[in-house]
């Protein structure tokens, strides 16, 4: 089942129903579903993707351990967002460029300094005022950001 599949099966309810196919199961599109409300329903029901992280689920070949992470990073997060989390818990799994995620309207940045290889950001979810502290730097192949948890405004 492709995301957005699963986003019109919460939408109408049909998630009970729903077989998920694992190849088809993208983490990274999960993580960016920007209505917390389907993340919500998602996260309820969770079980459904337990079975993603358990090695007979993969073929044995050179990127099942990749896979796996992703999975058990997927399931991390859904539990977190059961219990009540923000989208913004995202931060903690995957690498978001800030200044996408200001532009989606997510967070807002109140601080960037740059400097040659690096920028450092001070940004705010907008859904729960949770303030992160942002360092994003070039990597080989383009940036990596870290997100930092600092504290609620």
């Amino acid at each position: 089942m492709k995301t957005p599949d699963l986003i019109s099966a919460v939408r109408d309810w049909r998630l009970e129903q729903l077989v998920l196919v694992p190849n088809e199961v993208s983490p990274y599109e999960i993580f960016n579903i920007q209505d917390i409300e389907v993340l919500r329903q998602i996260a309820r029901h969770r079980s459904k993707f337990v079975f993603l992280t358990k090695t007979e689920t993969w073929e044995l070949n050179s990127s099942r351990q990749f896979i796996l992470g992703s999975m058990d990073r997927l399931c991390a997060f859904l539990e977190e967002v059961a219990n009540g989390g923000c989208r913004c818990l995202k931060y903690r799994y995957i690498s978001c460029d800030p200044d996408a995620e200001a532009a989606k309207g997510l967070v807002a940045i109140t601080e960037k300094e740059d400097d040659q290889y690096s920028s450092h950001y001070r940004c705010v979810c907008v859904a729960c005022n949770s303030c992160f502290s942002v360092s994003q730097q070039e990597e080989r192949f383009g940036y990596s950001n870290i997100w930092t948890l600092r504290n609620q405004i």
